[in-house]
Parts: C-alpha cells; sequence; structure tokens
C-alpha cells in the first residue's frame, strides 16, 4: 500500500488534537467519519447533513499505549491507526469504502500479539458522545432488555432507549445471558452485534454493525456495556499472542433514525446468522413455542393423542417424544423471545413486500 505522509489538516475544534483530522466518506455520501491524526479516535461521524461529535476509540483494557500512528493512503482514502500496547500486542485499525456498501464506511481492526505467551486481556472498543440526553439522542441493539437487569419486566425490544426510562444503561451479553461469577448478578442479552445511535429531531442515525462471523466474535466471549452517553464492546478471552492473530470486521452505517434500517443492513449483510441454514419449509415445521409434560403416550400403552379438539382449537402441530413420559408438542405462529426477532421481526418487518410497522 502507497501511505502517504500524514497531512497537517487543521480543525477549527481545537480539542481534536493540534495535528488535525483525516477525513473519508462512503461512495453515496451518505456516510463519513473524521480521525483525529494525534490520537487514532474517530471524533466525528456524518450521516447525511447530521454531523455528530463523538470519541470513538478501540484498545487493549488495562494496558498503556506506547504509540500511535495514524496515515492515510493517498490512492483510496483508507484511514490506518496502528497503535502498540508495551510490548503485548499490536491493533491496527482501517477504514476504507467501497462500492458494495454505499452508504457506509468499512472499519477493520486487527490484533496481533507479540509474546509467545497468550494474555487474554480484553479489547474494546468505546463510544462516548457529548449532551446526548439534551439532544434527545436514543440507542438501540437487538437486545433482550428487562428479563434481569432492568426490573424483571419484559420491555418491547423493538423500542429504542430514551435515556429516561433506564432501558440503555446496563451490561447485554452477547448471544445469552449469564450470571456473574458471584452468581448474585445477571445480564440481559443481544442477538446481534451491533448498535444503533439514533438522533430524531435531525432524522438521522448511524449505527456500528459488528460481522458475527468473526472467529474472535462468534467463539469467545463477547458484551455490550451502556451509559446515557454511549457505549462500550468488549472482545474477551481471546488468548493474544503471536501464533493466534484476531482479525474482526465492521461497518458504520449511515441511515434514517429508526432500527428498521440499522437491523436491514446487518440481515442483509450477515443472511447466514439471521437466518437458520435450512429450508423454510423445514423451519416452519419446529419454529414456534413448544409445550411439554407427561402426556399419555399410545406407543406405551397410554390413552390420548393430538386428535383431541381442545388441541387442535389451540393449533398443536406436531409432536416429538424426548423421553419415555416427556413428549414436546410444537405450536404454530406463536414464538419464543430469540425466535421472534429470526422470524416475526426480520421476516415481516423487513422485509420488502410488507408494510412496515407503525
Amino acid at each position: 500500500m502507497n501511505v502517504a505522509q500524514q497531512k497537517n489538516v487543521r480543525h477549527q475544534d481545537e480539542k481534536l488534537g493540534t495535528e488535525g483530522v483525516f477525513e473519508i466518506t462512503s461512495p453515496d455520501g451518505s456516510a463519513g467519519i473524521k480521525v483525529d491524526v494525534a490520537t487514532g479516535a474517530v471524533v466525528s461521524i456524518v450521516s447525511g447533513v447530521e454531523s455528530v461529535n463523538v470519541v470513538f476509540m478501540s484498545g487493549l483494557a488495562g494496558a498503556l499505549a506506547d504509540t500511535v500512528n495514524v496515515t492515510q493512503d493517498s490512492s483510496n482514502g483508507a484511514i490506518t491507526v496502528t497503535t502498540t500496547y508495551n510490548g503485548i500486542c499490536t491493533i491496527t485499525q482501517s477504514f476504507v469504502t467501497d462500492d458494495t456498501h454505499r452508504n457506509a464506511v468499512g472499519w477493520n481492526l486487527g490484533v496481533i500479539g507479540l509474546l509467545q505467551n497468550a494474555t487474554s486481556l480484553p479489547v474494546i472498543s468505546a463510544m462516548s458522545m457529548d449532551n446526548a440526553t439534551a439532544m434527545n439522542t436514543t440507542f438501540w441493539a437487538p437486545w433482550d432488555r428487562g428479563s434481569y437487569v432492568h426490573g424483571n419486566e419484559w420491555i418491547d425490544p423493538l423500542l429504542p432507549s430514551d435515556g429516561k426510562r433506564g432501558f440503555w444503561p446496563g451490561d447485554y451479553k452477547y448471544g445469552t445471558q449469564y450470571k456473574s461469577s458471584d452468581q448474585k448478578t445477571e445480564s440481559d442479552m443481544i442477538v446481534a452485534p451491533l448498535m444503533a445511535v439514533l438522533r430524531p429531531e435531525a432524522h438521522r442515525g448511524f449505527s456500528i454493525q459488528m460481522s458475527p462471523e468473526d472467529p474472535g466474535t462468534a467463539f469467545a466471549e463477547a458484551s455490550l456495556h451502556t451509559v446515557s452517553s454511549g457505549f462500550m464492546w468488549s472482545r474477551e478471552q481471546l488468548q493474544i499472542s503471536l501464533s493466534t492473530p484476531q482479525i474482526f470486521s465492521a461497518h458504520i452505517v449511515a441511515h434514517e433514525d429508526c432500527w428498521r434500517p440499522a437491523a436491514a443492513f446487518h440481515r442483509k449483510l450477515y443472511p447466514k446468522h439471521w437466518r437458520p441454514k435450512t429450508s423454510v419449509t423445514s423451519l416452519d415445521r419446529v419454529d414456534g413455542l413448544g409445550s411439554y409434560g407427561s402426556y399419555p403416550i399410545p406407543e406405551l400403552g397410554e390413552v390420548g393423542d393430538l386428535s383431541d379438539p381442545k388441541f387442535k382449537r389451540m393449533n398443536y402441530k406436531d409432536c416429538i417424544f424426548l423421553a419415555p413420559k416427556l413428549a414436546v408438542v410444537i405450536q404454530s405462529h406463536i414464538l419464543t423471545p430469540i425466535q421472534a426477532w429470526l422470524t416475526l421481526t426480520l421476516t415481516l418487518t423487513l422485509n420488502p413486500d410488507t408494510k412496515p410497522l407503525p
């Protein structure tokens, strides 16, 4: 790569550093970022005509940075941020664009260990915004809120936070709920690695969308930690060493002030994550809630079957025997909380042939 010398681009906001910023814009001009040359932080994210001042940085938790080097490629505008940490590892971020994702800036992050022995220090990416609440900024993630941390009360996952009701601040485990080591606190969860920032007054928003297919995301521990002014994505148990480099890919996407285009982008880019690898017919046969119990099993000489009118009225459609005295009966057109994302939200709401929810 032909890397140009760092440019001395001045900016009106002196808080960005004395050396200025590098800028990169998506092919359609709707998305863009500015990176502070001195610190390597993303200090502005553009969505349409809306520009949001942020501080968005990635690094190794619990370690001090030795050096930060920020460069921009003169041929394609790609920005590279390289940070070393106490001889432990090097973290390289690249911000790029391509015609495939015209409303987004690509964000790639690589972690290369410098030691033979592995370290498990978390690799974090954190974003903060000044006056987020005062500017009516809301946040959204594909979350299960309320099961544990937020009052043991189900909350509609399609609603963004409003910065006032306590829906946003908290900890969200990626993939499943869990208890902490002391078994006293529990976490809510998110089902996809993406976070959206919505600005209703400007009718614009943007989202940070990470790949669920990266091994470091799919097989290690990941969680979302949130506060009223932003969020932090934590990648844990990566075992960083010379022989185990970690590569992560993501996009910074511009869209309207709604969760739907954020989820639609992620669903289109990672279809295997959102839809199980099976035919629609096969999925239809097992999709839905189930019930279990000591139901009479004719094969064991017991009387009873699913032809009873009361089961027909409840729309039971099949029966799977799991044990001599245990039957699981699948009920159609009703969804579990997690399946609601896979089937209801994304099949119905985001299907272009259907009307969006009010």
